[in-house]
């Protein structure tokens, strides 16, 4: 007997079906990551991505030159400035997007100010720098947002740093100022985090600051060139916090640091031509420490893992002669999903998604065949009781693959033909009693199929507001009623009656 499987995640809520999706499966007997590319658009100069962020609702934010893109999975909506739309962003250059504990969104601009999303209307309220008001953001170039333990929204600009309150909305402004050494180093600020003991981290041009919320002061630490174990470089780009006690800290042309800061001493890992194994490149765009404990590191020459226990830098490059690599060298950020995909945003190459795959041989389609698969993009697998692969597609239909005798079959809509399938966007495909396939699609379906009369049956989901939604998964009780998990919530078909039950 077979055993079933699924190479999506597991899921329990149904919009999280966004978080593992791929737009591109290759299928790999290798223990090496393979990367998948996803250009947003045609144009290569607005490739270049900046930041990415996958809210509460599973949905991925991309922040770009020429304005902020939100994927769904399947497509992506652009969002961008319209000079007579007060509810538009203010400005299509995106720096940073977070979401609050609220689940309210957060868009920083780089002249457009802070922008809070409204998701029930889609429109943006900005917040922009008023000379006349003292309260007000103290620079509209926004480089970074980030929220406290307190809830407290830390912004930084090219004009200092802000504490903002969504209460009242007024913003609290910490500045450089040369006659006191206690403020901060420097106005224009890259990176904010706190850390486990709750102080703040300020990574600027000029130095890394350590802010005491309860004294207000702030505690610099700087490049000295008598002290070997200081920061190497005052442009700090980017922070993340490691082990207790100690922070990563990538630096423009001095590397990477990690601070004790209980010793308050700088550890420094740089790039070495004689050493493979050393930090790829000195100019650090972005790091990122995943779950496993390994820090990833974005660089002007490609893309690191680093484990911080034996202390090698493992290197991603692009390679022109293979598509399955980096699109570009300058990594510009990473993100990490709830499924453990990595997320890369590059210079102009677009986002690329780091998977690693174990299990198949290289499965791809091929125009020339009829027997191939029909589309690459695949987004669920099957493997049946009898040993058949179901694989569902976006926009190629079903296909089940026989591995006895190497082909496809293809099952794709037909409008002339009731009984085939309903769309050729499959979301989800499971075995039920009796040797039906339970397949969901993305357009809001179920379809029963029976492999001895070779039709399918279909079901529409019962409309809300004048749209269905699709059929994220299906699970087939004792009694053989079907339980689907929608973006309309949960649903209960009962086969008898032919009838849906929302709840």
């Amino acid at each position: 007997m077979y055993s079933h499987f699924r190479v999506k995640c597991t899921v329990c809520f149904t919009v999280f079906f966004i978080l593992c999706f791929t737009p591109s499966l290759i299928l790999a007997q290798t223990q090496d990551y393979r990367i998948y590319r996803i250009p947003i658009d045609q144009k290569p100069s607005q490739h270049s991505i900046h930041s990415i962020y996958q809210d509460s609702r599973g949905y991925l934010w991309f922040g770009t030159g020429v304005g902020l893109y939100r994927y769904d999975g399947f497509t992506f909506t652009h969002f961008k400035h319209e000079p007579f739309d007060s509810g538009s962003i203010s400005e299509n250059f995106v720096m940073c997007i977070i979401e609050d504990s609220d689940e309210t969104l957060w868009i920083g601009t780089y002249g457009g100010g802070l922008n809070r999303f409204d998701r029930p209307t889609e429109t943006f309220e900005s917040y922009q720098y008023d000379p006349a008001q003292s309260t007000s953001l103290s620079n509209d170039r926004v480089q970074v947002i980030y929220q406290d333990s307190r809830k407290f929204l830390w912004i930084g600009t090219v004009g200092g740093m802000n504490k903002f309150d969504p209460e009242t909305k007024n913003f609290k402004h910490y500045q450089y100022d040369p006659d006191d050494p206690n403020s901060l180093c420097h106005n224009e600020v890259n990176v904010i985090l706190e850390d486990q003991s709750g102080d703040i981290w300020v990574g600027t041009n000029d130095g890394l600051a350590k802010f005491d919320s309860e004294n207000e002061r702030f505690t610099t630490y700087q490049s000295d060139p008598e002290n070997s174990q200081s920061l190497p470089n005052n442009m700090v780009r980017c922070i993340v916090t490691g082990r207790a006690g100690f922070i990563w800290v990538g630096t423009r042309g001095g590397g990477l640091s990690r601070f004790n800061t209980e010793e308050e001493i700088f550890d420094h890992y740089v790039h070495d031509p004689a050493e493979d194994s050393s930090l790829s490149n000195n100019e650090i765009f972005s790091l990122h420490l995943d779950r496993s404990g390994i820090l990833w590191i974005g660089t002007a020459n490609g893309l690191n893992s680093f484990n911080p226990d034996d202390e090698i830098f493992n290197h991603y490059k692009n390679d022109p002669t293979n598509p399955f690599s980096l699109s570009k060298n300058e990594v510009l950020c990473i993100f990490e999903d709830r499924c453990g995909i990595l997320w890369i945003g590059t210079d102009a190459g677009g986002i690329n998604k780091l998977d690693k795959n174990k299990r198949f041989s290289h499965l791809k389609q091929d125009v020339s065949s009829t027997n191939s698969l029909s589309h690459n993009a695949i987004f669920t697998i099957l493997e049946d009781s009898q040993g058949f692969l179901w694989l569902g597609t976006v926009g190629g239909g079903l296909n089940c693959f026989d591995p006895t005798k190497n082909i496809f079959t293809i099952f794709r809509h037909d409008p002339q033909d009731g009984h085939s399938i309903s769309s050729d966007k499959i979301v989800t495909v499971e075995e039920g009693s009796e040797g039906l396939l339970l397949i969901g699609t993305y357009s809001g379906e179920l379809n029963l199929y029976d492999r001895k009369t070779k039709k399918f049956k279909t079901f529409e989901i019962p409309a809300q507001d004048d749209d269905r939604h699709a059929v994220i998964t299906i699970y087939e009780d004792r009694e053989k009623c079907l339980w689907l998990g929608t973006f309309n919530g949960l649903m209960l078909f009962d086969r008898e009656k032919n009838s849906f039950t929302t709840y």
